[in-house]
């Protein structure tokens, strides 16, 4: 029997309400993994046929990266046709304890469809992207916040222009 991911977030938002923390952090890994592992190019066309993770990893480097999972309770699409909502949030570590993270790339997952009570197997999904931001690590900077709706124009505001 095959089991997508999507099935057990169900599943394991009901073990998590109820004490199940150990099998929450498997899904939320596998979450991360999942996102880790998505083509860019599938998340937005005209981006490179590369895993999200080694992407993000060349746009940020020499900065660690590190992912999370969080509910979407307090994010606008904290439900989407009364399916849980999970956000796979990646970002850059903060060089500095106190100091902000000056990459932050927000996506949602969402859960399956129910159909008659019973859950619908469906194959993973493409992470949705939410907003990519930038901003200066260092709190001292009086530089604000940007926010991107899509990777490419992060991309093209982090990454400096290559001369030919």
């Amino acid at each position: 029997m095959k089991i997508s991911m999507f099935p057990t977030l169900v599943l394991v938002v009901s073990l998590f309400a109820a004490g199940g923390q150990t099998v929450a952090q498997a899904t939320q890994s596998s979450l991360i993994d999942q996102l880790k592992k998505t083509r860019v190019s599938d998340i937005e066309g005209g981006l490179p046929q590369q895993s999200f993770d080694g992407w993000f990893a060349g746009l940020v480097k020499p900065a660690e990266i590190d992912y999370e999972v969080k509910d979407c309770t307090d994010e606008a699409a904290a439900t989407e046709g009364g399916r849980p909502v999970s956000c796979v949030i990646a970002y850059t570590k903060p060089p500095q304890p106190g100091w902000n993270r000056w990459i932050e790339i927000r996506f949602f997952v969402v859960g399956p469809p129910e159909r008659g009570g019973a859950r619908v197997t469906v194959r993973p999904l493409i992470p949705r992207l939410f907003q990519a931001c930038a901003g200066p690590s260092d709190p001292k900077m009086k530089r604000p916040t940007q926010c991107y709706p899509k990777l490419s124009d992060l991309e093209k505001a982090v990454r400096p222009p290559t001369s030919h």
